[in-house]
């Protein structure tokens, strides 16, 4: 009698066929009656071969009785790079309530939190998608292809996605055994429809290395601090993204 209960369970497994790599990872959010997660779907063992290309990388489920509510659009899983861990947040822009979701192509999408019916299937449909890595990391110098997880190549969305003051934040990484290696810290316009990768850059900073932080701004004096997997803590300036000051915590950093 004193037990908690079991109100619903939803498999995404079972009902969407996603196949988590590692492990489904990804603190959900509630907005009214909607829960929305990633599903973590990803590659198998051999890092080549991704099992559900067609799954879902993102859904929404009513929290009242875990019944499927909605699915994205983004088409995610054909270009998965290794996981998808990222956790959803949310915003209101231009009136509408937004869904920031990091991919695990290194593409920044916000979908719409309304999901919409066609044929038979529900939509959460992109409002804008951003491409969170610059051109240097997917080729070389002589234009060659960098094959992930190559330190100098792309990397996937782990983060949370920021939203704050109109602005989205977010930075790339990717698993931390796959070692140290280039990273970008963003800040998105988010008002933008559509691909807003030449459009909504607000700045950038390439800075910091591969990251799986969540950023932390202060409200009181609008500073912005974030870690990466190399080590370091880095304070910028949230509006601007002038860097304040970098400190060596001389370990690697997960949180």
């Amino acid at each position: 009698p004193t037990d908690a209960d079991i109100i619903w369970k939803y498999d995404m497994m079972d009902e969407l066929g996603v196949f988590p790599h590692n492990a489904s990872n990804c603190s959900v959010i509630i907005d009214g009656d909607s829960i929305f997660v990633c599903t973590s779907n990803g590659q198998d063992w051999t890092h080549v071969n991704i099992p559900s290309p067609q799954s879902p990388s993102f859904i929404a489920l009513n929290k009242n009785t875990g019944e499927l509510i909605g699915e994205d659009n983004a088409g995610v899983g054909p270009k998965i790079f290794h996981g998808q861990w990222t956790s959803p947040s949310i915003g209101e822009v231009n009136g509408k309530k937004q869904v920031f979701f990091g991919g695990g192509d290194g593409v920044l999408y916000a979908l719409d939190s309304k999901p919409v019916k066609e044929g038979d299937t529900n939509y959460l449909k992109k409002v804008w998608w951003f491409d969170c890595v610059p051109a240097e990391y997917k080729k070389d110098k002589n234009g060659k292809a960098i094959k992930y997880p190559a330190a100098e190549g792309p990397s996937e969305v782990n983060a949370t996605p920021v939203f704050y003051k109109n602005k989205v934040y977010v930075a790339v990484g990717q698993d931390p055994e796959h070692g140290e290696g280039v990273g970008r810290l963003l800040c998105i316009d988010p008002t933008k429809e559509g691909d807003v990768t030449a459009t909504a850059l607000v700045w950038d900073y390439k800075g910091i290395k591969r990251s799986i932080s969540t950023v932390s701004i202060d409200p009181s004096n609008g500073l912005l601090f974030i870690s990466d997997f190399s080590g370091f803590v880095h304070c910028l300036d949230a509006e601007t993204g002038k860097l304040n000051w970098v400190h060596d915590m001389q370990a690697h950093m997960w949180g």
